[in-house]
C-alpha cells in the first residue's frame, strides 16, 4: 500500500500519482503491462534548449535521447546522441576557422541553434505525450512540472565537461592552433 504525506507548501496530498509528486508517475494498475505515466517525466522541449545552451549540442542530444526514451520513442535515443556529435563537430569545425572573438560567438550561436533543433524535434512528441498521458482528469488544472532537474543539471556537466576534454585534447594535439 502507498502512503501519502501532505506536502508543506502547497498543503495537498503527496505520493505515487498525487499532484505534489512530480518525480514519479503513477504505478501502473494491476494486470496491466505498462503505462504511459510509468517511470521519470519526460523533461519540456524548453528545458532541452536552455541545456544544450548552456552546455553543448552533446549534453543536447544525450537529454534529448533520454527524453525521447520518456516519451515512449526509446528508436530515437541513439539518433539524437549521433546528432548532438555532430554538431558539435559542426561548432568545433566553425570556431576552427572563424577567427579570433567571433568564432566564440558563432559557437554561441550554434549552440542556440542546435537547441532549437532538439526543441523543434521534440515539441510534436512532447505535445502529443502531453494530450495523451497528461491532460486527463485525473491530473484537470495541475500545471505540468518534469521532476528530476538535478538529472537534466547533471547529464549537461557531465556532457560539457567531455566537450572540454575533447577540445583541450585537439589543442595540445596541435589540431585546432594551425
Amino acid at each position: 500500500m502507498t502512503s501519502t504525506r501532505t506536502s508543506v507548501v502547497s498543503g495537498k496530498g503527496v505520493g505515487p500519482g498525487r499532484s505534489g509528486d512530480r518525480s514519479l508517475r503513477p504505478p501502473t494498475a494491476p494486470g496491466v503491462e505498462s503505462s504511459p505515466l510509468a517511470g521519470p517525466l519526460p523533461w519540456t522541449p524548453s528545458e532541452l534548449l536552455a541545456l544544450t545552451y548552456l552546455f553543448g549540442p552533446v549534453a543536447g542530444g544525450m537529454a534529448a535521447g533520454i527524453n525521447f526514451k520518456r516519451l515512449g520513442k526509446a528508436n530515437l535515443l541513439a539518433p539524437s546522441i549521433f546528432l548532438g556529435v555532430v554538431l558539435f563537430g559542426v561548432i568545433l569545425v566553425v570556431a576552427a576557422i572563424v577567427p579570433g572573438v567571433w568564432g566564440a560567438r558563432a559557437g554561441g550561436a550554434l549552440n542556440l541553434l542546435a537547441g532549437l533543433i532538439f526543441l523543434c524535434l521534440h515539441k510534436p512528441i512532447f505535445d502529443g505525450w502531453k494530450l495523451a498521458c497528461w491532460a486527463s482528469e485525473a491530473h484537470e488544472g495541475d500545471r505540468y512540472e518534469p521532476g528530476r532537474l538535478g538529472e537534466l543539471f547533471l547529464v549537461g556537466l557531465g556532457c560539457a565537461l567531455l566537450q572540454v576534454a575533447v577540445i583541450a585534447a585537439l589543442l595540445f594535439g596541435g589540431l585546432l592552433l594551425s
